[in-house]
């Protein structure tokens, strides 16, 4: 087993959503190990940003999980563009309500 996972007492992750002038939306993630930025991962172009000794550790475990690695660059995606949708849709409408 890994040892240092002894020492882990919070593993967080963080993402945000990011919407591109041509309207598509892409998420990344940014991993936290006891609060310390610990690994970035990019679901538009897969790329993964070691911040940490702990981040290398993470990144090392992920290359060996193919299912979470899809679920990190699909999700993000699907999620951002949805959520971008509602939000301009429920802006539209309240823009067209207070416009009447």
């Amino acid at each position: 087993g890994c040892v240092w996972w002894r020492d882990l007492d919070t593993l967080k992750g963080e993402m945000t959503c990011q919407l591109e002038d041509n309207g598509r939306a892409y998420g990344s993630w940014v991993f936290y190990i006891n609060g310390k930025e610990a690994l970035h991962f990019d679901s538009k172009n897969g790329k993964r940003t070691e911040l940490s000794p702990e981040g290398t550790l993470l990144n090392n475990s992920l290359n060996n999980d193919k299912a979470m690695i899809g679920f990190l660059l699909k999700n993000p995606t699907e999620m951002c563009k949805g959520w971008y949708e509602k939000v301009w849709n429920h802006q539209d409408n309240a823009l067209n309500r207070a416009g009447k």
